[in-house]
Parts: C-alpha cells; structure tokens; sequence
C-alpha cells in the first residue's frame, strides 16, 4: 500500500533505443538539407561584403582627392585585385588597406588587366571599371556584386547574375 505523498512507479524514464535512431534519422536529414544552403549563404555574404568594402573604398578615394584637391588612388595588391587593393594619397602614402585573408572571395574586372583606378582633383575617375565579385564556393546560387565607376567617378553598387561556382 502506497502512502500518501508517494507516487506510483509506472516504468522507466528514457527514449528508447528506436526513439533515438528514428531522431538521429531526422537530425542527418535536416543537415544534409541544410548544409549546401548554409555553405551558400556564406559565399554570399562574402561577396556582399567584399564588395561594399571596394565600393567603400573607392568612395573613400574619390572623397580624398575632392578633399584634398589633388589626386588619390586605387590599386590592386601585387596588380591582382583577388589580393585585395590599397587606397592612396597623391604622394603614394597609403590611406586604407583591404586583404583578402583566406581567399574568401574572388574579383574580376573589366577591362582586364587594369589594376588601377586614379581619382583626379575634381572626382572624376581616369578610367571605367567594372568590378565582378563573388564569393568561394561550390554553390551556383551565390550571387554575384557588380561595382563599378564611371568616368564621373561615382561608384555604383548593383546586384548581377549567379556566380559561376568556381572555388
């Protein structure tokens, strides 16, 4: 007989060994699905952020050579863009600084082979610019950032079309 503030006993407490292989089943599942998306956001947000740093800086240049009413710069590390890129002063010092640590994102421009981008006294730019960025990745849902300058030298920001996947 049971006294009062005692509860019954009804059994064990625990999951059952099918219980847990059917959560384990549910929880490989969810991560299959979820892995590539995850992998794709990430691609995506370096590129995003790749590029409003670029933008950033080239906004950053033009503003330096109003500023100072005399030119600045932009230049590819080592005339690769994919390195990253300095910002300059008319007298070479360097301003900024932006590296691609990890390699984890990736740039073409147009036309090639230009690892330059000066900004004259009034803002205006020497040269056009077209700039394709995309982050690593495996995944062809990743977006790709197109900057670009005019020969104004306002820079511009735009969204363009699925990045080839290419690491």
């Amino acid at each position: 007989m049971m006294g009062r503030g005692a509860a019954a006993k009804t059994g064990n407490t625990g999951f059952t060994l099918i219980e847990l292989m059917i959560t384990l089943v549910v929880l490989g599942i969810v991560v299959t699905l979820g892995v590539p998306q995850f992998n794709a956001f990430i691609a995506n947000q370096q590129a995003k952020t790749a590029s409003q740093s670029l933008y950033s800086s080239l906004t950053y240049a033009r503003s330096e050579a109003i500023r100072e009413n005399d030119s600045a710069a932009v230049e590819a590390i080592g005339d690769d863009w994919n390195r990253g890129w300095i910002v300059l002063n008319a007298n070479g010092e360097e301003l900024r600084r932006v590296e691609n640590e990890n390699g984890a994102w990736r740039i073409a421009v147009a036309p090639s082979g230009s690892s330059r981008l000066e900004f004259q006294r009034n803002g205006r730019a020497d040269n056009r610019l077209r700039f394709q960025v995309c982050g690593r990745g495996q995944s062809t849902a990743v977006t790709e950032r197109i900057v670009g300058v005019d020969l104004t030298g306002r820079p511009s920001l735009a969204l363009g079309d699925t990045c080839d996947g290419e690491t």
